[in-house]
């Protein structure tokens, strides 16, 4: 999935270790949002997102994000 240059500097100030779990979780929302690429506003709204839902885990499939 294509990323844009400011979206792809955001991430990668996240530490190593998480990075991958970060441009997974990112890419899926875009996925699920339609959407055809990453960019800056994409990062943003999956990070208001994990702090509006409390769970780093979006999809809806995924039983690691059902709400606590």
């Amino acid at each position: 999935m294509p990323w844009d240059d400011g979206a792809r500097a955001r991430i990668a100030r996240a530490p190593e270790v998480v990075r991958g779990m970060l441009v997974k979780e990112i890419e899926g929302w875009v996925r699920r949002a339609g959407r055809v690429g990453v960019d800056e506003a994409a990062v943003d709204a999956v990070k208001g997102e994990w702090a509006r839902r409390g769970a780093f885990h979006l999809d809806p499939e995924d039983p690691r994000g059902a709400a606590r």
